[in-house]
């Protein structure tokens, strides 16, 4: 199976007043990087059977982003499992029963932590920045891949 791990894009630094850091949606700079990595993915053929995202405003829009461009909008779905707190066990039990190939969308620390354990077991430290994507391929039930390539949003200009 393939395992493609985006972080969301840059977002505001304040949430809307009265809301909480749940409600802090992509700033106009993430929502621009997060359009053109919509278009490298569209460009490189990318094809998910599922989009998880994170039920924090940030990013659902950047998964929807995504969706929107490929388009696979009928294949996003909100996992409580990857709002900050989520547990690995639950989110990679989620993982294996929503296909081949599977895109999350989700925050730090969590996200650099899951690419690190996967392809190393944690010896490796990966940063997964803002905006972005890893892609594991030959992930297996015991919880181990091969990391097949780590972008930046700054490298995804073209596929």
């Amino acid at each position: 199976m393939d395992l493609f791990v985006l972080r969301h894009g840059r977002a505001v630094r304040e949430p809307p007043r009265g809301g909480s850091d749940r409600d802090r949606s992509l700033s106009s700079r993430g929502r621009g990087d997060t359009e053109r990595t919509a278009g490298w993915i569209r460009e490189s053929g990318l094809i998910f059977d599922t989009i998880g995202t994170s039920p924090y405003l940030r990013a659902v829009e950047t998964a929807t982003i995504i969706a929107d461009a490929i388009p696979l909008r009928n294949h996003l779905e909100v996992w409580e499992e990857l709002a900050p707190g989520g547990e690995r066990e639950d989110i990679m039990d989620r993982i294996y029963r929503s296909g081949e190939s599977v895109l999350i969308v989700g925050h730090e620390p969590m996200l650099s932590s899951l690419v690190s354990d996967l392809i190393s077991g944690g010896t490796a430290q990966i940063h997964l920045g803002k905006g972005g994507l890893a892609r594991i391929g030959n992930l297996t039930m015991l919880g181990r891949g091969e990391l097949i390539w780590l972008l930046t949003r700054d490298c995804m200009g073209s596929p």
